[in-house]
């Protein structure tokens, strides 16, 4: 029998000379050229893992840096346990905690081995999730599934990521996994999507399937896991199932650009679940949204019976005028001759691109709601997301103002009055708005209405698109006009005033069936 050099190497690694072990490798155990077969044994899938005494994580061969990736997350996952001071951790608090200074290549090893290709497979979701207990290989090193773990969430949490410039966020987003569904609390399908939505595979239907033995809520939805089913037809139930089922179109929120778009003939409004996401919903499951565009949680809603199109109910509140340069961000590279001069270039991009918005804001002589332009402007850029301001002196204000020094996207002094010049923490105060930012910004175009509201909207948004909001959506949507009486489906948006039910103020004569394809 065939198989892959790297489960060779796994088999190797793992084999005991002295003790006969069994295992499952579903590669070896499933035929994979039978359908009948496939669709049979995935839905055993998640009894066969929970069962398990043990699951083998295997990351591949080590590298030079390997043990020293692994000796740092045992050293924070140690730290994790003894630090008791609360809050983000300053540059000076890593040598306090026993940890190495942000700058030191100890990160980069470890960051290395958070994205080794095993954590990008949505498979281990499953894997992981259901096991008893877990141990991580990778060559001839072993650490505990728990120590990495611990490791990421401390990483995460004092805000290490945006100093060290280390990312584990697909590691905590498996323990969340872990904890939701091994403590007895569940997760739906909708959730499950959207957290393993940055996850692998081969087949596109897997988007679903890996996912769909997890949820609390299989047994209500109309979804059936059928190798025999194309991808187009997979995607379009999953989608309709969730609008029916919830009586809501938070769902929308999924849909990503067209312009990434992989699988074809899906309509506008149904989310192509095998595109790996750029921009980050403004409607995320993990957060307590507090939009409410519409005011009503049960829509009139109807798909037609070709499954291509969605009539709801709302209006249109709005047109697009302008529009800004799309956010895209920057790929820095960390080695090679030239990676400083490289990344100074690419950070340029960036502060160009937020001084364009910034120029677009600055525009305005006034706002609709009766706020400034200025502090309108803060908010609209990062969704008017909250953040854990109460140990900051400043507030709101200090973040932001320490933002654009520290990021050098100053247009002019006189739009914001800059204060706080010398205080300690800017670095981390930046990254922690930095942050908030790219998670609102990133793939998305600043907007000027023609109303004069100022918001986000969709990366292939233009002129001359229009704002609606539907009911039963929490968020605006920005629609296009495709033929007399027809929409397109662009995403969802952000649009500073449009975001509490305030556009839905007035008679409900205003309101028509608007018809998505």
């Amino acid at each position: 029998m065939p198989i892959t050099v790297n489960l060779w190497a796994a088999l190797c690694r793992i084999r005991d000379e002295t003790e006969s072990q069994i295992l499952w490798i579903d590669s070896i155990c499933i035929d994979q050229e039978s359908i009948e077969e496939r669709t049979h044994q995935v839905r055993l899938m998640k009894d066969i893992y929970k069962m398990a005494s043990e699951v083998v994580v295997w990351l591949g061969e080590e590298t030079d840096d390997t043990a020293l990736g692994l000796s740092l997350a045992r050293n924070v996952a140690s730290a994790a346990n003894q630090w008791e001071k609360a809050g983000a951790l300053m540059a000076e608090d890593l040598v306090k905690a026993g940890l190495p200074d942000w700058e030191a290549p100890d990160w980069k090893a470890l960051e290395k081995i958070y994205w080794r290709t095993w954590f990008c497979r949505v498979w281990v979701i499953q894997e992981i999730t259901m096991a008893k207990e877990a141990v991580v290989r990778c060559g001839a090193q072993c650490i505990p599934w728990w120590t990495l773990t611990s490791a990421a969430c401390f990483i995460i949490d004092r805000n290490i990521a945006s100093l060290a410039g280390i990312d584990p966020r697909r590691v905590k987003t498996m323990l969340i996994y872990r904890w939701r569904l091994q403590n007895g609390n569940g997760m739906r399908l909708p959730e499950l999507l959207y957290m393993g939505r940055e996850s692998y595979c081969t087949d596109p239907r897997d988007k679903i399937y890996a996912l769909l033995g997890l949820a609390a809520d299989a047994g209500d939805l109309s979804v059936n896991l059928d190798y025999s089913r194309d991808v187009k037809q997979v995607y379009q139930e999953v989608t309709s199932s969730f609008i029916f089922q919830y009586k809501s179109l938070d769902v929308l929120s999924m849909v990503q650009d067209y312009a990434w778009a992989v699988t074809t003939g899906l309509p506008s409004w149904t989310p192509d679940w095998a595109v790996l996401p750029r921009s980050i919903p403004f409607l995320r499951p993990e957060t307590t949204s507090k939009f409410a565009a519409s005011r009503t949680s049960e829509p009139p809603l109807h798909i037609s019976e070709d499954q291509t199109t969605l009539f709801a109910t709302g209006k249109v509140v709005d047109t697009i005028r302008s529009i800004g340069t799309a956010n895209v961000p920057a790929r820095l590279i960390s080695t090679g001759r030239y990676a400083s001069k490289f990344n100074d270039a690419l950070n340029q991009v960036d502060i160009v691109q937020m001084r364009h918005w910034e120029v677009m804001a600055r525009k305005l002589k006034s706002y609709p709601t009766g706020e400034s332009p200025q502090e309108v402007y803060w908010r609209t850029i990062i969704a008017d997301a909250d953040m854990d301001v109460e140990n900051v002196p400043g507030g709101y204000n200090r973040i932001f103002y320490a933002w654009r020094r520290y990021w050098g996207t100053v247009v002019d002094e006189k739009f914001v009055d800059m204060i706080h010049d010398d205080g300690t923490g800017d670095r981390v105060y930046s990254a922690t708005y930095n942050n908030a930012r790219n998670l609102a910004c990133n793939y998305r175009r600043f907007i000027v209405t023609k109303k004069g509201y100022i918001g986000l909207a969709p990366f292939s948004s233009r002129p001359g698109d229009h704002i609606c909001i539907l009911l039963g959506g929490r968020t605006p949507y920005v629609i296009r006009s495709s033929r007399k009486r027809q929409f397109r489906f662009i995403g969802e948006s952000y649009v500073h005033g449009f975001m509490n039910g305030e556009a839905m103020e007035g008679p409900e004569e205003a309101l028509q069936e608007l018809a998505i394809r």
